[in-house]
């Protein structure tokens, strides 16, 4: 029997015929404009710099093709009258205002030291110092910021002029430095939508927006969120390649163990703590091993993909790894300074209670509480099984990288952000869980 169309269906449709063809092409120019502006950009590194009409055309016809598929799909997830969609939609937006409200605190004072050190390697970057040789902190960052400058040095008077209007902010380097911290608040946006789809996985819509909402208003997130340093932006990646991973659970697939490698290798190349979110890539093969009983060569693909990932954004491994792994400023510095002597005023009496204390400043603690007894109940066997069955593929990174911060010799706030928006996406699910319980208790059913 044929039904008359719902207006979702009609919607669809409408939005059907010459839509798909047009979004590849959309998707396809996009990309190839995108690496045309890179390829530009890298002329520029090797001293041989394109016509500046030529670059200025290329930026402006991408910022126009990535504008045009962003708001089309925008578009089209509104008007697909998908509630996650909406929602999801929503969230992104909120983010966006949480992120970039109060970015340009400080930033013609730039008191904060750390910032100066990715604001020093970016500009050295761009002046055809292209290789570094201090391993301290990983450089995908350093190549992102100096590709941000180099794109706004293309445009003076409009990025000034924007700055002005905006923020009333018109010093060059304050510019600069805006520029920057603009960068770590889109990606701290993009972070919402890994938030929401973990939270979707776990239990659904419901423990999806709480989730989220607690990691866009999270005091500890919003303040790295609003600096240029590497904290919050791996904080990004690892989410993004915790919930690649879950993609592995249902049917592992090699493209889905090489994407959440991706994103790891990312990860460990903007902040090499956050690269612990290997630790669920391997628990989720182990696990598919012990549920299938069968050999995948998933990993692999998942590590090479990682190693290839962190190298490509990490050049000057290749040319200097005696500095890398051996040297004074090398990867193990971070290492040595917090497994050995640490530095003095950053060594409590407990790290477990300091990085909770965090989390409570970060969450307030009602939340914890009423998300720690939500995700108690979920010990009962009938009440969301399925969500009790996911939130175990989804423990091994949280975990050991909360072990891992808590064994470490002295704390640093910030080293904490990784984990915020995987505990966001947990804790969602526990205030979910607690409020189906009790309208469960009441008789009623959500709606």
């Amino acid at each position: 029997m044929n039904l008359p169309a719902t207006n979702g269906a009609r919607a669809s449709r409408s939005w059907r015929p010459a839509n798909l063809g047009a979004r590849r092409i959309g998707v396809a120019a996009t990309t190839a404009l995108g690496t045309l502006v890179l390829a530009l950009w890298f002329l520029h590194l090797a001293g041989h710099s394109a016509p500046p009409v030529l670059a200025r055309t290329a930026v402006v016809l991408l910022l126009a093709s990535a504008a045009t598929v962003s708001l089309w799909q925008a578009g089209r997830a509104w008007n697909s009258k998908r509630t996650d969609l909406r929602l999801l939609l929503g969230l992104l937006v909120l983010a966006a205002a949480v992120r970039f409200v109060g970015i340009d605190h400080e930033v013609e004072e730039r008191y904060y030291l750390d910032e100066g050190t990715y604001y020093k390697h970016a500009t050295q970057i761009n002046d055809g110092e292209v290789l570094r040789t201090r391993f301290v902190y990983p450089h995908l960052l350093y190549y992102v910021y100096a590709f941000v400058l180099w794109l706004a040095s293309l445009f003076p008077a409009g990025v000034r002029g924007l700055t002005s209007y905006v923020f009333d902010v018109t010093e060059p380097i304050a510019i600069q430095w805006l520029l920057m911290r603009s960068t770590v608040a889109v990606l701290g946006v993009a972070s919402v939508v890994p938030v929401f789809r973990l939270g979707q996985w776990l239990q659904g819509n419901l423990a999806a927006v709480l989730g989220s909402l607690l990691y866009v208003f999270s005091t500890l997130i919003n303040d790295g969120s609003h600096l240029l340093i590497a904290d919050a932006p791996s904080a990004m990646l690892a989410t993004w390649a915790l919930w690649l991973t879950t993609r592995v659970v249902p049917r592992e697939r090699a493209r889905d163990y090489a994407l959440a490698g991706v994103f790891t290798g990312l990860a460990a190349a903007t902040k090499y703590p956050a690269g612990v979110v290997a630790v669920a890539l391997g628990a989720t093969w182990l696990a598919c091993r012990w549920r299938s009983r069968n050999w995948s060569w998933g990993l692999l693909w998942g590590g090479l993909a990682a190693l290839a990932s962190f190298v490509a954004v990490m050049p000057s491994l290749l040319f200097f790894p005696t500095e890398a792994f051996t040297g004074a400023q090398g990867i193990f510095f971070g290492v040595r300074q917090y497994a050995g002597g640490g530095w003095l005023g950053v060594m409590p009496r407990s790290n477990f209670r300091y990085y909770l204390a965090q989390l409570e400043d970060g969450f307030g603690w009602p939340v914890l509480v009423l998300g720690v007894v939500g995700l108690g109940l979920l010990l009962r066997p009938t009440h969301l099984p399925r969500a009790r069955g996911r939130l175990l593929w989804l423990l091994p990174y949280p975990v050991a990288y909360f072990v891992l911060v808590t064994s470490m010799n002295m704390v640093v706030k910030r080293n904490i952000y990784p984990l915020v928006p995987a505990l966001a996406a947990i804790l969602g699910l526990g205030l979910a869980s607690a409020y189906l319980f009790v309208l469960a208790g009441s008789g009623r059913s959500p709606s």
